[in-house]
């Protein structure tokens, strides 16, 4: 019989063929008791000019009687002939089925799914950072910056009024002159009462009690309403003109600054933009640290960080809503669905706001007091009164509220990215997830495969020995 025999270096799982013109021909004799699959091959003495089957010339052959290609595994010189001992080289042999066959690929080096998390390669200790800024009206560094919202109890007639309260926005110069005329004296000229004194005026009514609430918020006052009137409180005009409160409730959009970082190994695939790679977490006063669901990111696209906050102007308490999104800005309304998370904070910050008063009323009754006591002999009552009624002298104060920490708005939010990395990866050789139903001859290189039950025209032995490689992962070359 005649064989061909070559030089040729491949990959032991590699279907890649050798050039037929490489090949050289010679004829020999099958070995008595020898086997289809591991042949062995007996060559006579007079091949043997030139070292010519040396083991160092030959370690691959083709017998075209059989339509198999064979590894040449050994060479023996047994009794002034050389042998050679063959092994099967399914791969190669059945080249042609094998890329006919349709298998669901799970790895390949020429195609494959940059969305499939690839767990191949481990994470190294190495994390990069990027601190990213997020656009946003609701933080300030000076209490200019903002406005402060008034609740007052008096007669306006506006429809926004809620019940006996009316809200006003006022700048910092405009809260300083109702102060002001609520300090001053101008409330006891202005109310045509002569029979009593200021001070005795002043601790019978005040003004403060018809202030129900006083909150500063990070807005200019004409993102609250533009609408204007003179402020009464209770039955005072104070002269100073204010906003009515049109919109109760404000909405705030925001978005970082630049489409979020993505990772440095994101040529290795996109789901490397998402955990375990990738963490994210918004630090947005005074909503506190947020994490941020990588699942949102939209693989190969400009993912922004986004968000809508719902801020009540009467009570200060905040919603904020997150989302990742592709291509929106803080004028658009993202999609509702794609919220991942959603906090409440308080915006507003509370102001206390102060009137010094004497009770006069109080130090009269007392005098009084102490005069009995010395009619009656009571002289321990008598100074006992006579402290009290200096006490009562001393001037009150009548306050409203509790000031509230302007801490958490005077900072700009920001994300932080955290980026972990992967070891090198050595496509050629493992290639990259593909998971799909692939016909093996449209892929090139390293392949995967799936299933290990396909069927192919050779012997049950060859068969096993084909599905086996496709199933480890073999070249098709």
């Amino acid at each position: 019989m005649n064989v061909t025999l070559y030089k040729f270096t491949k990959r032991i799982n590699s279907t890649k063929q050798p050039p037929q013109s490489d090949g050289h021909s010679f004829s020999c004799q099958l070995k008595d008791e020898t086997s289809f699959i591991n042949p062995i091959l007996k060559f006579s003495p007079d091949h043997l000019t030139s070292g010519v089957f040396s083991p160092d010339v030959y370690n691959y052959a083709y017998i075209q009687y059989w339509n198999r290609f064979y590894f040449i595994t050994d060479w023996k010189y047994i009794n002034g002939a050389w042998e050679a001992y063959l092994s099967v080289d399914v791969l190669a042999s059945f080249r042609s089925e094998i890329g006919a066959t349709s298998a669901y690929i799970i790895r390949s080096n020429s195609q494959f799914n940059g969305n499939i998390i690839d767990s191949f390669y481990p994470s190294t200790s190495v994390c990069s950072i990027t601190k990213q800024q997020i656009s946003s009206d609701i933080y300030h560094t000076t209490i200019p910056g903002g406005c402060f919202v008034v609740g007052v109890i008096n007669n306006s007639s506006s429809s926004n009024k809620m019940g006996a309260i009316i809200y006003y926005a006022l700048n910092a110069t405009q809260m300083v002159s109702l102060l002001n005329y609520l300090f001053s004296s101008n409330i006891y000229n202005n109310s045509s009462i002569s029979e009593i004194g200021e001070g005795l005026y002043k601790s019978l009514f005040d003004p403060f009690q018809y202030i129900a609430s006083c909150m500063w918020f990070p807005f200019p006052v004409s993102a609250l309403g533009n609408t204007t009137e003179t402020i009464n409180v209770g039955y005072w005009s104070t002269g100073v003109t204010g906003t009515i409160v049109t919109y109760v409730t404000k909405e705030i959009g925001f978005k970082t600054n630049s489409p979020i970082a993505r990772h440095p190994q994101i040529t290795r695939g996109d789901y490397l933009d998402h955990a375990p790679y990738t963490r994210l977490t918004a630090f947005y006063p005074p909503f506190g640290e947020i994490p941020i669901d990588t699942t949102f990111m939209q693989y190969g696209a400009n993912n922004y960080l986004y968000g809508k906050i719902f801020c009540d102007m009467v009570t200060g308490v905040a919603d904020c809503t997150i989302t990742i999104t592709n291509g929106y800005d803080t004028d658009t309304t993202a999609d509702p669905y794609k919220y991942m998370t959603m906090r409440t904070a308080q915006i507003g910050v509370p102001i206390q706001i102060s009137q010094v008063m004497s009770d006069y009323i109080s130090t009269l009754s007392n005098g009084v007091g102490a005069v009995s006591s010395l009619f009656s002999g009571n002289i321990s009552g008598i100074f006992n009164n006579i402290i009290s009624g200096v006490e009562s002298a001393m001037p009150k104060v009548s306050s409203l509220g509790a000031n509230g920490s302007l801490v958490e708005i005077i900072e700009a939010p920001y994300l932080i990215v955290e980026h972990m990395q992967i070891v090198d990866e050595n496509r050629t050789e493992f290639g990259r997830p593909l998971c799909n139903t692939r016909t093996i001859s449209t892929l090139s290189g390293y392949i995967q495969c799936g299933e290990k039950d396909h069927a192919f025209s050779g012997t049950k032995a060859e068969n096993e020995e084909i599905n086996r490689n496709l199933k480890e992962g073999f070249f098709y070359e």
